[in-house]
């Protein structure tokens, strides 16, 4: 997995998973966008401390000096899914969807089996 430095704005999109620079991933995280830009304006909880840990909002730990606790951005994977069907003497693969309503549109009767796969969008 690839971690992106951190940006605010980004976070914010929910296209992102939260992950500290060690590579320990943000369970939950709050951004307090009504506190004091200079203090410490986001609250997180890594998956290994299960405590409060503060942030400042350019996602470091330290005001000064960065450390491998500071939060970093990794892309969340998509989901993707494809039927596999088989035919008389092979097996084929359908088109890859990105919802299962669309699969099942496009889902033919000698289908054998649906596969969902993930890929890290960028």
């Amino acid at each position: 997995m690839k971690l992106l430095e951190f940006d605010l704005e980004k976070a914010l999109s929910g296209k992102y998973e939260l992950y500290q620079r060690n590579g320990i991933k943000i369970l939950e995280w709050k951004y307090f966008k009504n506190a004091e830009q200079i203090s410490k304006c986001i609250c997180a909880i890594p998956e290994n401390e299960r405590e409060i840990i503060t942030f400042y909002n350019d996602g470091w730990l330290d005001d000064e000096d960065s450390s491998d606790y500071d939060l970093m951005l990794a892309v969340k994977p998509k989901k993707y899914y494809v039927n596999i069907y088989k035919q008389t003497r092979t097996m084929s693969f359908g088109g890859v969807y990105e919802t299962l309503e669309e699969l099942e549109k496009n889902k033919l009767d000698f289908c054998v089996k649906t596969v969902e796969f993930t890929l890290d969008d960028e």
